[in-house]
């Protein structure tokens, strides 16, 4: 399968009912790991063997955040798609006041950030304080996610070809407690654009194997600058020019590529103590007053 008929496939995917997300009307929301996916080099989509990096690996960097395992991306959104699904499920079978009721604003502050979030439906999930709001404007659809002391946050705008859309999304990895250090602890930000294949990455945290490290591909090339984990310290910013198609053949990447849009993150410009006003924490723990209950 070529990169372009993924892409179509996966896309198209994502979102069963188009017109639904053209209007200001939230009965379908689309699935956020589809046109991620789509937009996601298809070197990093093969199955992959951690190794002992020192300097920025490709291989390591996939096998992170592209395979198995707690910072695992696409995993994070099939969790997230998982439960998308149940809430279109439900909104098919029967009306729900929220979904024609005008949107209400609320700011989320990711790491230094200012993003303004829409919500018109709430709904809390069975025997738990974790919740999912979400809203359509302008054809924007906002979605929002807390769950086990985490934040999931997503915009999803449709591309002018029907079934291609672009996400912008905010992740956390990790949880409250008292061993919040003891595994993966962490945030990500990531850009995805289904249509033209382009995906943009960072991350940054503690067991994430790196202090901080970006990533851009434009579909065919790869770009990669980071500081690799060794610990209580961090290695020098290094980087990496590798083939999409495999990750691992030498690539040339030009200034358009090796310019990043998103902001670099660092875990030394972050807070990470495992409290609940900590980095990992960038949006409400209760839906949004004036958000309708689903």
């Amino acid at each position: 399968m070529t990169v372009n008929q993924r892409t179509l496939s996966l896309a198209c995917l994502s979102l069963s009912c188009v017109a639904a997300c053209a209007s200001d009307s939230a009965r379908e929301l689309p699935l956020v790991r589809p046109p991620v996916e789509a937009a996601t080099p298809d070197g990093f989509l093969e199955a992959a063997k951690r190794g002992v990096a020192e300097l920025l690996d490709s291989v390591d960097i996939k096998t992170r955040f592209f395979a198995e395992g707690p910072t695992s991306i696409l995993r994070i959104l099939d969790d997230i798609d998982d439960r998308i699904t149940g809430i279109n499920t439900r909104s098919a079978e029967s009306e729900h006041a929220c979904q024609t009721q005008s949107p209400v604003a609320y700011t989320l502050t990711p790491w230094g950030q200012t993003v303004v979030m829409q919500a018109q439906c709430a709904d809390r999930f069975a025997d738990s304080d974790d919740f999912v709001q979400w809203g359509v404007s302008d054809g924007v659809t906002y979605l929002y996610v807390y769950v086990g002391g985490n934040a999931f946050a997503a915009t999803v705008m449709p591309e002018e070809i029907p079934g291609e859309l672009l996400i912008d999304a905010w992740l956390t990895v990790g949880s409250e407690g008292p061993d919040w250090d003891s595994g993966s602890y962490g945030v990500i930000q990531l850009q995805a654009n289904s249509r033209t294949v382009e995906l943009e990455l960072a991350v940054a945290g503690l067991g994430f194997g790196y202090c901080g490290a970006q990533l851009r591909s434009d579909g065919t090339t790869v770009y990669a600058a980071g500081s690799v984990d060794m610990g209580a310290t961090c290695n020098a910013v290094d980087t990496l020019c590798v083939a999409a198609s495999d990750v691992t053949t030498p690539g040339t990447c030009g200034a358009a590529l090796t310019t990043f849009a998103l902001p670099a993150l660092d875990r030394t410009d972050l807070t990470l103590d495992g409290t609940a006003s900590d980095d990992l924490h960038f949006g409400p723990t209760e839906p949004t007053s004036g958000a309708g209950t689903f």
